[in-house]
């Protein structure tokens, strides 16, 4: 091996500790910049409080309602509606179920029955209780309308909140009973035609057969199906809630109604009928009739004002008894069909006008 001089050797150590110098800059340079600014290497390391773990749900135990109504809850509030043969009354809470007085409130409650298309509105009216929780009222009788078979619009005002001052919620019309108990029950043969007639979960608004098999429960002898154990308890916190949806989703769909001039070929029917159903007038006597057919099944009106009223309720002007009171009717009045050509004559000479006789058109034609 040869052998080096002691200077050579001294030189050969410099360059080395200023390579190895050089080296670590450039990577701290690298470093520095791939992080942006900030401390330098020497400087203390900056301690920081670990990131506190998201919180999981919190339970949230069913709402009971304390007088066996519906219960709708709003951005700070909740409501218990509970719905009388003869009052509906309206208990508030605030968000943490605490009751709340109900006084200085103000509104209205709209009420849309589904199978006829009529449409009502009543004020609340607020009723002081000693001893108990304040409601609002609304003096009305439902005992004429079937459970699911209307859709209750509620909107009011000066909500004592501090969220909201207004309130409006949506509810299906249900008569208020004592808590029914919900039981799960087995599927039979016998129940094929319920569940397809209900077709969906009233829950999650999805097909009954969405997790295979629905399920059946009894809600106070009456059968709702669910399409899975998380429905099951759902139902169990609000049963009349479900009872109404059900109850509103099995509604038979109204017939349409078409509507045509009568033309000669219809004169034995009119004769036969004689009366309008609406006007209770004579057939003709505000100019021809018109006929209005419903799955087949004619029915003739004085004037165009009255269709409306057979299109919104055709089965009450369909049925049997108010046919028999057509012709009880027909049988007790003093004028008879005018034909066409009399019915023109009054109608341009000034004949009488169909306003105030029920169907509102306030015509001559």
């Amino acid at each position: 091996m040869s052998s080096r001089s002691p200077k050579a050797f001294q030189i050969a150590q410099i360059l080395l500790i200023l390579a190895t110098a050089t080296s670590a800059a450039s990577l701290a340079l690298a470093h520095d910049g791939a992080h942006g600014p900030g401390p330098s290497r020497s400087s203390a390391p900056v301690r920081t409080a670990p990131a506190a773990r998201p919180a999981g749900p919190a339970y949230d135990p069913p709402f009971v309602a304390p007088h066996s109504g519906q219960l709708s809850r709003t951005t700070g509030n909740r409501f218990e509606v509970v719905y009388g043969p003869y009052e509906t009354r309206i208990y508030v809470y605030d968000a943490f179920r605490a009751p709340k007085s109900a006084q200085g409130i103000q509104g209205s409650a709209t009420m849309q029955v589904q199978s006829t298309g009529q449409v009502f509105q009543y004020p609340v009216q607020f009723v002081a209780v000693t001893g108990g929780q304040d409601y609002l009222a609304i003096q009305v009788d439902l005992t004429r309308v079937r459970d699911g078979d209307m859709k209750i619009d509620f909107q009011l005002a000066n909500v004592p909140s501090d969220f909201e001052r207004s309130a409006r919620f949506t509810q299906l019309f249900s008569m208020s009973r004592a808590p029914a108990a919900v039981t799960v029950v087995p599927l039979t043969e016998n129940d094929r035609s319920l569940v397809e007639k209900q077709r969906v979960c009233p829950v999650m608004d999805a097909g009954l057969n969405e997790h295979g098999q629905p399920i059946k429960l009894m809600v106070g002898g009456q059968p709702v199906f669910v399409c899975c154990e998380s429905c099951v308890e759902e139902v169990k916190k609000d049963p009349q809630k479900y009872v109404a949806k059900v109850a509103a989703a099995i509604q038979p769909t109204r017939p349409q109604a078409a509507v045509f001039w009568a033309s000669d070929a219809d004169a034995a029917g009119i004769q036969a009928q004689a009366i309008c159903p609406v006007t209770k007038q004579p057939l003709g006597a505000h100019g021809r009739p018109l006929k209005v057919v419903v799955e087949g099944r004619p029915i003739f009106v004085c004037c165009q004002g009255c269709i409306a009223k057979v299109q919104q309720n055709p089965e009450l002007y369909l049925s049997p008894v108010a046919r028999q009171s057509f012709a009880e009717l027909n049988t007790r009045q003093d004028t008879g069909l005018l034909d066409e050509s009399a019915a023109n004559a009054r109608s341009t000479s000034g004949g009488s006008r169909c306003s105030g006789n029920g169907c509102g058109c306030n015509s001559r034609r």
